[in-house]
C-alpha cells in the first residue's frame, strides 16, 4: 500500500499552470507590427487616463532619480514621469510606439527620455541598459516565461520595482463575447504574477 505525500502551497507549479491559462486565453498576441499600427490611437486613447494618475500617485518619485519604463508603449508613462524624476529609458519592441513617443515627447519639449527597441527576451546587457534607481512594468507581463522576467526587472531595479497587471478579464469586456456566441478566457492575470514572485521569495 502507497501512502501518498499531504500537497502544501509549495507544491503548485505557477509556471505550468500560467502556461495552460496562457494556451487557453480567447485573444492573439500581438507582435511588434500589430502594436506599431496601433501607436497612434493607444496614444489618444491613454493619454488622459485615469490610470497614469493613479500609478503616479504610488510611485517614490525623486528629481535625481532615474526610471526605467519596461513596455513603454507611446510614453503612457514615460511622459509624465520624464516631468518629475531626472531622466526616463523607454523601452518597447514596438518602434511604432517609440517613434510615436519621441513625437509627443518633441512636441511637449521633454528632452529627458532615452529610447531603446528591445523586447523581454532580448540581451539587455548587451543593448547597454544598466540599472536604474526605478524600474517599471507597466501591463506589459505578457511574457512565456515570467520567472526570467520577474528576475530580469529586479535585477534592473536598484532602489524599486513596480508592477501593474490585469484582474480578471480586464480590459476585455466578457458580456460583448457572450454576445457574440463566443466562448472568452482571458488568460493569465495578477495572481500568476503574485504566486510567481511569492515563491521566487
Amino acid at each position: 500500500m502507497t501512502h501518498s505525500t499531504p500537497k502544501v502551497y509549495a507544491d503548485i507549479d505557477w509556471a505550468t499552470l500560467r502556461a495552460n491559462a496562457l494556451e487557453r486565453k480567447g485573444w492573439l498576441e500581438k507582435g511588434p507590427s500589430e502594436w506599431d499600427q496601433k501607436a497612434r490611437s493607444f496614444a489618444g486613447r491613454n493619454k488622459s487616463a485615469a490610470y497614469v494618475d493613479l500609478v503616479l500617485s504610488h510611485l517614490p518619485l525623486d528629481t535625481t532619480f532615474t526610471v526605467l519604463d519596461i513596455g513603454s508603449g507611446p510614453g503612457t508613462l514615460a511622459i509624465p514621469l520624464a516631468q518629475k524624476v531626472k531622466s526616463v529609458t523607454a523601452i518597447d519592441f514596438s518602434r511604432g510606439m517609440l517613434d510615436t513617443l519621441e513625437e509627443i515627447a518633441r512636441a511637449e519639449h521633454i528632452e529627458n527620455i532615452h529610447i531603446l527597441q528591445c523586447a523581454w527576451e532580448d540581451d539587455w546587457q548587451e543593448k547597454g541598459l544598466v540599472p536604474h534607481d526605478i524600474a517599471i512594468a507597466s501591463r506589459s507581463l505578457g511574457v512565456k516565461d515570467l520567472k526570467t522576467a520577474l528576475c530580469k526587472i529586479n535585477s534592473y531595479g536598484s532602489k524599486y520595482v513596480f508592477l501593474t497587471d490585469r484582474i480578471g478579464s480586464t480590459p476585455f469586456e466578457e458580456a460583448a463575447f457572450e454576445a457574440l456566441g463566443r466562448a472568452f478566457s482571458p488568460g493569465p492575470d495578477y495572481i500568476y504574477t503574485l504566486n510567481t514572485l511569492y515563491t521566487l521569495g
